[in-house]
């Protein structure tokens, strides 16, 4: 087998029937030979009368002949595409298979420096569609930016005064001796009637209840009596708090 496919491929395409080149072009494709498979498929669609055979082996035949061109940078397998797709223009009248490959290979062509003959384009190839110009856009005057005349550094807070200080501790303490007058009051409200069942059933466990309870008051009274008084005294220091004397003992009222 590797015989006569050798055979073909040393005999020149003219030799050659249609299906002796078609089998070598398709051997040379396997075995990756570029040129011997862009010159079976070549002679093949040149010897096509009829557009509907020509087609697909000019497609072949191109796609071989770039293929060893991008392999081998020969310029004649670039020059061989170029000519087949004109030659199938002229012949058939009618334009190449790809026309974007055609100016695809002419930019190739030029690109790369490389002379073919003949350089005349056929009448039917459609001329190359060029990249519309891209319009240019016009730039906006810029917006001046309005300055600002902002001070060096950020003006600082007045800081608040000392009595204001005094004042507002003294407002707080004392709310938190009018809680506390309300906790002891609770406290009282439990411990009596544990008292008095105490004194009722003189049980242990009713006098140790008792005993906490009465713990919890003193400790309770001592600080809201100190917590309440502190308040009491920051506030009329300031006089913020007036004590006023009335039938039932006095009044408190406060200015906030």
């Amino acid at each position: 087998m590797q015989l006569i496919v050798l055979a073909l491929t040393l005999a020149t395409p003219a030799e050659l029937t249609n299906q002796e080149l078609e089998d070598a072009g398709r051997q040379a494709v396997a075995n990756d030979d570029h040129r011997t498979a862009a010159e079976s498929f070549d002679a093949l669609a040149r010897r096509q009368l009829d557009i509907g055979e020509a087609l697909p082996w000019t497609i072949a035949a191109t796609s071989a002949w770039r293929r060893d061109y991008d392999q081998t940078q020969a310029p004649e397998s670039l020059c061989a595409a170029l000519d087949l797709l004109r030659h199938f223009a002229t012949e058939h009248d009618h334009p190449p298979p790809d026309v974007d490959e055609y100016w695809s290979l002419v930019e190739m062509k030029r690109t790369a420096g490389v002379s073919c003959e003949p350089e005349e384009e056929p009448e039917v190839l459609p001329p190359r569609q060029e990249d519309p110009p891209t319009p240019e856009q016009e730039v906006p005057p810029a917006i001046p930016t309005p300055t600002l005349n902002l001070p060096s550094q950020p003006p600082t807070q007045a800081k608040m005064s000392k009595p204001r200080k005094l004042v507002i501790a003294g407002g707080v303490l004392t709310g938190l001796g009018v809680v506390g007058l309300a906790t002891l009051a609770g406290q009282t409200a439990n411990y009596v009637p544990t008292i008095r069942q105490y004194r009722d059933h003189n049980r242990d466990e009713l006098y140790q209840q008792a005993y906490r309870q009465e713990t919890a008051m003193i400790v309770t009274g001592i600080t809201t009596g100190a917590v309440l008084v502190s308040g009491i005294v920051l506030l009329a220091v300031h006089k913020r708090l007036h004590i006023q004397p009335n039938l039932s003992g006095g009044s408190l009222r406060g200015q906030f």
